[in-house]
């Protein structure tokens, strides 16, 4: 797949496949666009007799001008509207495009479809999903759009997503959220052993894990003993200003035997001796949490300000 120019799009459409959505899943299978309508004219549409269309809309659906208007414009979208423009719609919670061909069949039952080019996809140019949770809000708001077709007014928005491209804001923001986490990460390095201990337990509070009675005392190696209630899950955490490879190899020694806690976090800000080289991933239950992964989550759960009242 090329990029798509979008210089040489005219315009993003989203089309609801049918009421309620009722021809999503054929049309994506089968890649084409549907429209139904059945009871209005279908020569007189592709002659583009819309002022004919507009009153026979107004006659058969016994509705208003601004009404009529409204479906007639809807009509003439799926009618008239080219090669050069983008198709979207919403199906399986991700976003489907396509372009369409020119030529409209119309069907036995009074329906008409447009060939997909091409098909329907759910994929940007790096094959990856696009996936709704991803799509911006007010873009898939469109799905609540009453009536078959509408314009989307962010045609770059849609784009940038299919060609896996960042809006300049987004780049921008990126980029500052990258520079402040840095900046954090130096703060963490600045604070007492008491103070960083406290900054851990909030991190993990704020993840909604609750401190047990005990912690520390009988457990000389455990400095936090927490539990999650939504999953029933007990953890163990230590938490050292500075740690080498082998102190941790130690710790992980003496851990082995305790089968009271489902998973282990050992948290230095400051690695020593190849511990920032190790592989996590060797270990079923244990994670190692450094200064950059700890900067990241004092980001996400808002402690900036309780880090710079620390080191001010």
């Amino acid at each position: 797949m090329t990029k798509i120019d979008v210089k040489k799009v005219l315009q993003v459409n989203y089309i609801k496949l049918g009421q309620n959505g009722s021809y999503t899943k054929e049309c994506i299978e089968k890649g084409y666009i549907k429209l139904g309508y059945n009871e209005i004219d279908h020569n007189l549409c592709i002659g583009g007799e819309w002022e004919k269309v507009r009153d026979d809309i107004i006659a058969k659906y016994k509705c208003g001008n601004r009404v009529a208007s409204s479906h007639c414009r809807q009509i003439k979208n799926f009618y008239e509207d080219g090669v050069d423009v983008l198709w979207v719609t919403f199906f399986g919670n991700k976003m489907w495009w396509c372009f369409s061909e020119n030529k409209i069949s119309f069907n036995k039952d009074r329906t008409k479809i447009r060939k997909a080019i091409n098909g329907w996809s759910d994929r940007d140019i790096n094959n990856n999903s696009l996936n709704e949770d991803r799509i911006r809000g007010d873009i898939r708001a469109v799905r609540f759009y009453m009536g078959a077709i509408c314009n989307v007014s962010d045609k770059e928005y849609i784009i940038n997503k299919i060609n896996s491209e960042l809006s300049p804001d987004v780049i921008k923001c990126e980029e500052d959220t990258k520079n402040l986490k840095q900046s954090v990460e130096k703060l963490i390095l600045r604070l007492q052993p008491t103070d960083f201990e406290l900054l851990v337990d909030l991190i993990f509070r704020q993840a909604g894990w609750q401190r047990v009675d005990y912690a520390g005392g009988n457990l000389p190696v455990i400095d936090l003993a927490l539990y999650a209630p939504i999953t029933n899950e007990n953890i163990a955490v230590q938490i050292k200003c500075r740690s080498g490879l082998t102190q941790f190899n130690d710790w992980k020694t003496i851990i082995s035997d305790m089968d009271q806690f489902d998973r282990f976090y050992y948290v230095v800000h400051t690695p020593l001796d190849g511990l920032r080289n190790f592989n996590g991933e060797e270990e079923d239950n244990i994670d190692l949490l450094m200064s950059e992964r700890l900067s990241e989550l004092v980001v996400s759960y808002g402690l900036i300000d309780w880090l710079i009242r620390k080191v001010s």
